[in-house]
């Protein structure tokens, strides 16, 4: 499996950059479009692309760490549910008010689309 298929898409990574998250990851966007890698953070100097010129490419790990487990709605506590349908796409749940599925091509870009709802409908911040 490529790469690219384990990370958030250039796209969705950009949206999520312009909501404010964090941009600490392990693999990155790079000004040219090309995805990258760096051992750490603070760690440009071997680079090319400037700080200001990358992107997190977030894996389904680092989107996991940033998902709450547990939301309200409605008073009430939903969990996130994180499954694959037998046609292959993804399914993001908490209960059954919260969803996006079937929306993108791999976990990671369908649980980035999750990330970027909670934050535009302003159930979690970063």
């Amino acid at each position: 499996m490529k790469i690219e298929e384990q990370v958030t898409s250039l796209e969705l990574s950009k949206k999520l950059k312009e909501l404010g998250v964090k941009q600490e990851s392990l693999y990155y966007w790079g000004k040219a479009g090309m995805l990258g890698w760096q051992i750490n953070n603070a760690n440009y100097a071997h680079s090319r692309w400037s700080i200001f010129h990358i992107i997190s490419a977030f894996t389904v790990a680092e989107l996991g760490k940033l998902l709450p487990d547990t939301i309200e709605v409605n008073n009430t506590h939903w969990t996130l549910t994180i499954e694959k349908s037998f046609t292959g796409s993804w399914d993001v749940r908490y209960g059954n008010e919260v969803r996006v599925s079937g929306k993108a091509d791999t976990e990671a870009d369908t649980r980035a689309k999750m990330l970027i709802y909670l934050i535009e409908h302003g159930a979690i911040k970063m």
